[in-house]
C-alpha cells in the first residue's frame, strides 16, 4: 500500500500493488480498523498491462476517490495510470500525456517515466495531480486537472 485516504473514522480507501508469479497489478483496498477488502485495480481499455502501480489517492466524498500512478507491460510505452471509483467500483484511464511527451519502454529509469505521483482533491469537482514524463528534451514535470 502506497496511499491512504480517508473520509472518515469508518470509510478508507488505500492503493498500491502485489505482486504474483508473472504479474504485478494494481490494488485497491477499502475498509477500516480490523475489516478490509481488497481488490485488483482494473485497467484502461485496450491495455494488457502486466505491471500497475498506485501511489496516491484523494477522496473528496464517500462515493468519490481518485488514485494514480502508472501501467506498462515491460514491452510496449509505460503510462500514467487514473483510477477513478469508490468501494469495489472502478475505472480506468491513462493520464493524458502533453503533446511533446514522447513514449518511453520499460527500464532501470529513476525516476520511472510518465508517473504520476500524487493528487489532491478540494472538491468532487476539483481535483489536481502532478508526476513526471518524458520529452525529447528531459524529465519534466506533468500537472493534471478535473473532476474526481
Amino acid at each position: 500500500v502506497l496511499g491512504l485516504a480517508c473520509v472518515s473514522a469508518s470509510e478508507c480507501t488505500a492503493g498500491g500493488y502485489y505482486q504474483t508469479a508473472t504479474t504485478s497489478p494494481a490494488m485497491i483496498v477499502s475498509g477500516s480498523g480490523s475489516s478490509w477488502t481488497a481488490i485488483s485495480g482494473p485497467q484502461p481499455k485496450g491495455t494488457s498491462k502486466l505491471y500497475s502501480r498506485l501511489n496516491a489517492v484523494a477522496c473528496p466524498s464517500a462515493s468519490a476517490c481518485v488514485m494514480v500512478g502508472n501501467d506498462d507491460n515491460y514491452k510496449d510505452d509505460v503510462q500514467g495510470l487514473v483510477e477513478l471509483g469508490s468501494g469495489s467500483s472502478w475505472t480506468a484511464v491513462n493520464g493524458p500525456l502533453p503533446a511533446n511527451s514522447i513514449p518511453v519502454k520499460s527500464g532501470p529509469q529513476e525516476p520511472p517515466p510518465h508517473q504520476i505521483y500524487s493528487v489532491a482533491c478540494t472538491s468532487v469537482n476539483a481535483c489536481v495531480a502532478v508526476g513526471l514524463y518524458e520529452s525529447s528534451k528531459a524529465t519534466e514535470g506533468w500537472l493534471l486537472t478535473g473532476p474526481a
